[in-house]
């Protein structure tokens, strides 16, 4: 086949897999006139609308790209 050499360019990709991984959203805590606030509103709204976020960012990377290439 003629793209064998091509395909069997990095045999040891054919395996890789990217490592899980967990993260939690960063939260800030302060204490002001002896009560004490926690901001973690923005992981409840960051993670209600992660659906059209990851929409409007792709599309976003999506027109830059063909920009960028219709510009060469």
């Amino acid at each position: 086949m003629i793209l064998d050499p091509v395909l069997n360019m990095l045999p040891g990709f054919k395996s890789f897999q990217v490592p899980a991984h967990t993260g939690t959203c960063p939260t800030a805590s302060f204490s002001v006139f002896g009560n004490t606030y926690t901001v973690s509103e923005h992981c409840v709204l960051l993670e209600q609308y992660r659906t059209p976020i990851t929409g409007a960012f792709s599309l976003m990377f999506l027109l830059a790209s063909v920009f960028i290439v219709l510009m060469a």
